[in-house]
């Protein structure tokens, strides 16, 4: 999903600001691809929803003072969610044509 949207930006490339925007290429092209990576970063967030802060600093109208992008996205994090049981490495298959 990353790689079409990589080469589109490439072919869109005219302005030299487009070509030096550290925010696409650090977050776009090199954080959410990465999941683990991403986690990693979330980390203080979460722990800022788990604890009720961040709810209160939102409502509070505080991250208009973050500037560009970074306070846009702020505004996108959605809210946590319980995760499930960890999944095992290998499913067998089910079903009448499954080996085994």
């Amino acid at each position: 999903m990353i790689e079409p949207l990589r080469v589109a930006i490439k072919q869109a490339e005219t302005k030299i600001e487009n070509r030096c925007d550290w925010f696409r290429e650090i977050v776009l092209l090199r954080l959410i691809p990465d999941a683990d990576r991403l986690r990693r970063v979330l980390m203080p967030i979460r722990f800022l929803q788990h604890a009720g802060i961040f709810d209160v600093v939102k409502r509070m109208g505080l991250f208009r003072i973050v500037p560009g992008r970074l306070g846009r996205m702020l505004s996108l994090v959605p809210p946590p969610v319980r995760q499930g049981p960890k999944l095992p490495k290998f499913l067998r298959p089910l079903g009448e044509n499954a080996p085994g």
